[in-house]
């Protein structure tokens, strides 16, 4: 399976991490070169940014974040690319993840997005699945999961979101993997169970961050709006609307509601190696 990993130039330490993960587990990867905000002219990001968002406010730093994502998707367009596995350069791997490639291009499944990715918090899945030769299982993600970390995408997925994509409202995985999204409800998502990759400050949350954050927001913390009363008035809607709808489908029969754990969490002596 083609992989492509998102790096900016000015993130070696980044690069360093995923490339002694990837020569460890013998993934071959081409490095994209992320779109850096800090050198992306005003007048270039607002003119694509669509102001009529749906759940809040973009910045600079967002914007080149999904452009840099976008670009992965036009060139699995233009190069007539089937499927792909798109990773974030601060993504943990699990040691089986190259079979588990394998297996899904075997599977031979219909599918727009494979959500690799946990971020550990409860997600509502289909119970029905597809069992992977390699042991995890797809279900269908039905509601909320965030982070853009590591999934698989085909042709036909690169192709919706590109073309829904002309004008950029929001962060680009809530853009994907929001159900309250337009454009991620037109979408084919399966979720990966367990998960094959997970971010590794989120993996060691509670500890100093390992790297620093790249998208550069604007220090909120002790004021009483973030972006002001009425897009947090919104936000606050939307969160609560996420929270019933994951609620009404967990109610299903159909459907369960689970964390989606991390695979092989506890790593080998040689992989943790890799992760420290």
């Amino acid at each position: 399976m083609k992989t492509y990993l998102i790096n900016l130039d000015r993130s070696p330490d980044r690069l360093e991490f995923f490339s002694d993960q990837a020569r460890m587990l013998g993934l071959a990867f081409e490095r994209v070169l992320a779109i850096d905000g800090r050198s992306l002219p005003e007048s270039t990001w607002k003119a694509i940014v669509d102001e009529r968002f749906e759940f809040q406010p973009v910045n600079v730093y967002e914007v080149a974040v999904f452009l840099s994502h976008k670009a992965i998707w036009e060139r699995m367009i233009r190069d007539r690319v089937s499927m792909a596995a798109v990773f974030e350069d601060d993504a943990i791997l699990a040691p089986q993840i190259v079979d588990t490639f394998r297996s899904i291009e075997n599977a031979k499944l219909s599918f727009d997005v494979v959500k690799l990715e946990t971020t550990l918090r409860s997600v509502v899945l289909k119970e029905s699945h597809t069992c992977l030769a390699s042991g995890e299982t797809l279900h269908q993600l039905k509601s909320w999961h965030g982070g853009a970390a590591g999934y698989v995408i085909s042709l036909q997925g690169a192709e919706k979101l590109s073309k829904a994509t002309n004008l950029i409202s929001d962060q680009v995985d809530q853009a994907m993997f929001n159900p309250l999204s337009k454009i991620s409800s037109s979408l084919k998502i399966l979720q990966c169970k367990p998960a094959l990759c997970i971010q590794k400050d989120l993996q060691h949350r509670g500890q100093p961050a390992t790297f620093a954050s790249t998208i550069e927001r604007k220090k909120t913390r002790g004021r009483l709006f973030r972006h002001g009363p009425l897009i947090d008035l919104r936000r606050l809607m939307k969160k609560l609307q996420q929270k019933r709808l994951a609620n009404r489908l967990a109610k299903q029969p159909e459907n369960m509601r689970v964390v989606v754990p991390m695979s092989m969490l506890e790593l080998t002596e040689q992989s943790r190696t890799v992760a420290a």
